[in-house]
C-alpha cells in the first residue's frame, strides 16, 4: 500500500473526529478541575510581611519563615499543603510556628498537588544548611504524602511527622521505623475517612500522638475558605491554627 493511501486511511474524519472529541472532553476536565484550586485568602496574605520576630524569604518552590530567635537546637519544619490548595493559604500557621522560633518551609506543589512532588522536602532543607534535625508536616494529600518521603527515601535528617487530618497509604508503613509522629484531626472533618485514619494507626509506630480537635473540621488548618463537603465547623479558623501550633510546639518540645 502506498503511504499516500496510508495516511488517507489514518486521518479519516471517522477518526479524527472521536480523537478531537475525546481532546476536548480530556481539556474541558482539567480545566474543570484546576477551577476547583482553593486559593490563599487575604488572612493569610497578611502573613507573608516579615517583621521583626519572622523574616519571610520565597525562593523558587519554597516559602521560608525563618525565625529571628536563632536556635540550633530546634528543628526546623517543612510542610506540605493539601491538594488543590494554595500552599500561601498556610502562611498564618507557618508565621506561628516561626514566631515561636521554628523556622518554617512551605513548599510549592506541581499543579498543587503533593503526590507530583513528594520529595521536595529535599530541597526545602537546603534552604537552611545549618540545621539537621527537621520535622515534616502535612495537610489530606500532604501529610500522605510527607509519610510517603520518609518510608522511601528514609532520610536520616528527618525526626518527625505531623499529620493534620491525613495518614499514610497502606503501602508507606511507617510502624517499624523510629519517627515520631502527631496525628491532629478536626471531629467534624467530613473530607478525610476518621475511621480509616484512626484504622491506619497500625502502620505508623506504637507511640504515635492522636489528638481530636473539638469543633474544628478539615479547612480549618489553613485559610482557603470551607472546602467543599467539609463538616461546619464549630471554632474558627484562628482558633484552630492556634490549637495546632500549641499541639506542635508541646509534641516537639518534649522530645528537645
Amino acid at each position: 500500500m502506498k503511504a499516500k493511501n496510508i495516511i488517507k486511511k489514518i486521518f479519516k474524519p471517522i477518526i479524527i473526529i472521536p480523537a478531537l472529541i475525546f481532546l476536548l472532553v480530556i481539556g474541558g476536565a482539567v480545566l474543570s478541575w484546576a477551577l476547583q484550586s482553593y486559593d490563599a485568602e487575604e488572612i493569610a496574605l497578611g502573613f507573608l510581611e516579615s517583621t521583626e520576630s519572622v523574616n519571610i524569604v520565597e525562593e523558587g518552590d519554597y516559602l521560608l519563615f525563618e525565625s529571628a530567635q536563632i536556635n540550633d537546637n530546634k528543628p526546623g519544619l517543612i510542610l506540605y499543603p493539601g491538594a488543590q490548595v494554595d500552599y500561601k493559604a498556610y502562611s498564618r500557621l507557618a508565621y506561628k510556628l516561626a514566631d515561636e522560633g521554628y523556622s518554617t518551609i512551605l513548599v510549592k506543589m506541581p499543579l498543587e498537588l503533593a503526590i507530583l512532588g513528594w520529595r521536595r522536602a529535599d530541597g526545602a532543607k537546603e534552604l537552611l544548611p545549618a540545621k539537621n534535625d527537621w520535622y515534616l508536616i502535612g495537610h489530606s494529600l500532604g501529610g500522605a504524602m510527607a509519610s510517603r518521603f520518609i518510608s522511601r527515601e528514609e532520610p536520616d535528617w528527618v525526626t518527625g511527622l505531623i499529620l493534620l487530618a491525613a495518614y499514610p497509604a497502606s503501602s508507606d508503613s511507617l510502624a517499624d521505623t523510629d519517627i515520631e509522629v502527631l496525628s491532629l484531626y478536626g471531629d467534624n472533618d467530613e473530607i478525610v475517612d476518621l475511621d480509616l485514619l484512626k484504622e491506619r494507626r497500625n502502620i505508623l509506630p506504637e507511640r504515635a500522638i492522636f489528638t481530636e480537635l473539638e469543633g474544628a473540621n478539615h479547612s480549618g488548618f489553613a485559610d482557603y475558605g470551607e472546602q467543599d463537603g467539609d463538616g461546619e465547623a464549630m471554632i474558627t479558623a484562628e482558633e484552630q491554627i492556634g490549637l495546632s501550633v500549641e499541639y506542635i510546639i508541646d509534641f516537639i518540645n518534649q522530645r528537645l
